[in-house]
Parts: C-alpha cells; sequence; structure tokens
C-alpha cells in the first residue's frame, strides 16, 4: 500500500543526510508522508467521473508508510531496539488484517 515513489524518496534521503542530522530526518520522513496522501489522494479520485479520493486508501497507506519507518528505526528507535520483535509482529498483524477490513471501492 505504500508508493513504491515515497519509499524511493525516503531511501535517497535517507543514504544523503548524515547519521546526526536526526532532525533533519524526521524532517525528511514528514515530507516522505505528504508524498504518500498527495500519491494516494490523486491515485484514488477521478474529477472527470466525480469520484472523490478513497480516503481509507489514503489513511492505510499512510499507517503502513509509518510502519515501515518504525521498522526500519526511524520512528521510536529506542523503542525499536529495546522492542525489535514488536516491529515484526504489528508488520505482521497489520498485513494480515487489512484485506478483511478495507477491500478497496467499487469503481
Amino acid at each position: 500500500m505504500v508508493p513504491g515513489e515515497a519509499q524511493s524518496l525516503f531511501a535517497l534521503g535517507q543514504n544523503i543526510i548524515p547519521r546526526e542530522k536526526r532532525t533533519v530526518l524526521l524532517g525528511w520522513a514528514l515530507f516522505c508522508l505528504v508524498v504518500v496522501i498527495i500519491v494516494r489522494v490523486t491515485g484514488t479520485q477521478d474529477r472527470a467521473a466525480g469520484i472523490r479520493p478513497d480516503w481509507w486508501h489514503v489513511l492505510l497507506s499512510s499507517m503502513a508508510f509509518l510502519l515501515w519507518l518504525y521498522t526500519l528505526g526511524v520512528i521510536l528507535p529506542q523503542f525499536n531496539q529495546a522492542n525489535p520483535y514488536v516491529s515484526i509482529l504489528v508488520t505482521a498483524a497489520f498485513t494480515f488484517l487489512v484485506p478483511y477490513f478495507y477491500r478497496g471501492t467499487e469503481s
């Protein structure tokens, strides 16, 4: 559910931002979250046909991106390092449960 463009954009920034510039990396992550939202809003709407954005899709994609950042240790790194199994379990649960609750919109 996370747009590959946002993941690639974040990975680029993560590779060129110095490690000690944590605030810059968090700002970059926030910018990439906005990119996820923009990509999903524009990708799930069709103004010509009067189809509004699929806000559930936007929300789930945003949550998946934040979960991905958490798994990478960008968000809450101290907690993630102390409890590395949590990110794995949450990712597994999210991946398993989302298809049962979200079926997309009828087009």
